[in-house]
């Protein structure tokens, strides 16, 4: 079982990639927070919100980026619901 833990990791890592890749736009301070390791989000958005980027524009910002995952990916896929998964997490966070 502890062989498998460490897999589970792995495949964990590896989705959070794939998610971060395909979502980061290089357009807001809110990519700063995505392409960081998940460890770290809780300092990144600490530190957008110190530079100016409020809770309005973070909720807006994850708003449009969920739309788009919902409307451009196959409805139900898995690309769909790695990224909406991402998503979510960061926005948990940011609360």
């Amino acid at each position: 079982e502890n062989k498998l833990d460490g897999m589970v990791h792995i495949l964990q890592r590896l989705l959070q990639l794939y998610a971060a890749r395909e979502l980061d736009e290089n357009s807001s301070p809110l990519d700063k927070v995505i392409r960081s390791n998940a460890e770290d989000w809780t300092m990144h958005l600490i530190d957008i919100t110190n530079e100016g980027y409020g809770e309005t524009a973070f909720a807006k910002d994850l708003q449009r980026r969920m739309e788009g995952v919902v409307l451009n990916l196959p409805n139900g896929s898995y690309a769909q619901r790695v990224q909406a998964e991402y998503l979510k997490e960061i926005e948990d966070r940011g609360k």
